[in-house]
């Protein structure tokens, strides 16, 4: 008869189970889903709230929200303009007019002739009717004087104009040459 009362105490089902506390006396998951429960409660609180906010802002409310968004993005676009403009004037690409920081013109033209100095962008191309009829020169900066644009060589395949390409040793020997004075 005692056996008979300790199987029945330790007799246990899968609910029962999930109930009981594990460890430190806190069912876990009992909690989490009442928090949970409260969340969606006060979410969708917060949303009938602003529901009726928005039902008691009167018209006069509405149109100046709307007309403070215009104005910001009328702001935005007048800045976008003006450096596009400032960037154009000083020969920038589209890339480094992004790149452009300051309010006022000046501040502008200011962080333009920094950008130019600091890495020595080429200046635009002129355009017919400016009346420099020449090719645009690269800036001396950039290292472009040093190189320059490579010339081309080209020959018909079947018979060659003019005499063949100097070997490497030939260009040393004259180099060794004009630096000897020889």
């Amino acid at each position: 008869m005692a056996d008979d009362e300790v199987r029945t105490d330790t007799t246990t089902t899968a609910d029962q189970d999930e109930a009981k506390p594990q460890g430190d006396g806190v069912d876990w998951k009992a909690e989490a889903r009442k928090w949970e429960r409260r969340a969606k409660e006060n979410a969708e609180a917060a949303r009938r709230l602003r529901e009726a906010e928005e039902a008691e802002k009167t018209e006069l409310q509405r149109l100046a929200e709307r007309a403070e968004a215009a104005e910001k993005r009328a702001a935005e676009a007048e800045g976008r303009l003006l450096r596009l403009e400032v960037a154009q004037a000083k020969g920038l690409t589209a890339a480094q007019a992004k790149r452009l920081t300051g309010s006022t013109r000046e501040e502008l033209e200011a962080d333009a002739d920094e950008l130019l100095e600091a890495f020595g962008a080429k200046k635009a191309e002129p355009k017919e009717g400016d009346g420099d009829e020449g090719e645009a020169k690269p800036d001396e900066s950039a290292g472009a004087a040093i190189f320059g644009r490579p010339r081309e060589r080209l020959t018909p395949g079947a018979a060659p104009d003019r005499d063949p390409e100097k070997t490497p040793d030939q260009l040393a020997d004259e180099v060794l040459k004009k630096t000897r004075g020889l």
